[in-house]
Order: structure tokens, then C-alpha cells, then sequence
């Protein structure tokens, strides 16, 4: 089966998906684009990356939120079993359109401490 090739997109093709969000990103490689949603709360490098996480206290009413809004939750996941504070990772999957997608994923983040990035 071949590889499907990326569409090229452009900053204006995000706008919308931007303002849904509610913070702006940046496209990468020409074909999709990042919206971070920084913590001021904690600070969580792995490998020499800085990732996104969720407190436990945090999990049930953003994973509530995200399947209110149709998107999968691929797994829950923690790094460590003597975390403190208890942090959790979650990949998502969800198809469909990116303004709608990003409509949804909206109040989930909003249910963390997390905050759409400013420019």
C-alpha cells in the first residue's frame, strides 16, 4: 500500500483552527500545524523535550471532555510509578474536520492547567 503524500498547507489555511484553539502555533514543514498549551505549573522534560501532561486530579474531567467530543483516547499512561505530583500522558486520535477537532479538543485542555501559548 503506498504512503499518503502530506498536503501542503499555509498559515491562512489554519486560521480558523487557531481561533478555536484559542492560542497561535506555528506550521511545520508546510503540511500541519503545532498549537502548544504550555503548563506555569510544571515543568516535565523527557529526553531532552518538554511534554505536555496531565495531573491525576485533572484526567477524569479532560478525558470526559475529550469523548464528549468524539475523539479517541488512544491510551493513559504514566512515565512513573512514584511521580509526585501524579502525572499522566495521553495520545489521542481523532479524523475529521481540523475546526471541529479543534473545537473539541478545546475543553479538555481547558479542564487541565494548561493555557493556549501566546504569540
Amino acid at each position: 500500500m503506498p504512503v499518503p503524500t502530506p498536503v501542503p498547507t499555509t498559515e491562512a489555511d489554519w486560521v480558523d483552527v487557531v481561533r478555536a484553539l484559542g492560542g497561535p502555533g506555528r506550521l511545520i514543514r508546510g503540511t500541519y500545524h503545532h498549537t502548544p498549551f504550555p503548563r506555569h505549573d510544571l515543568h516535565v522534560v523527557s529526553r531532552g523535550v518538554v511534554v505536555s501532561t496531565r495531573l491525576a486530579a485533572e484526567v477524569e474531567q479532560a478525558h470526559a471532555a475529550l469523548r464528549r467530543g468524539g475523539i479517541d483516547l488512544v491510551e493513559l499512561h504514566s512515565h512513573g510509578l512514584t511521580d509526585e505530583p501524579r502525572l499522566f500522558f495521553t495520545p489521542i486520535w481523532a479524523e475529521g474536520d481540523a475546526v471541529a477537532l479543534a473545537r473539541a479538543v478545546r475543553p479538555a485542555v481547558a479542564a487541565t492547567n494548561a493555557v493556549p501559548a501566546t504569540a
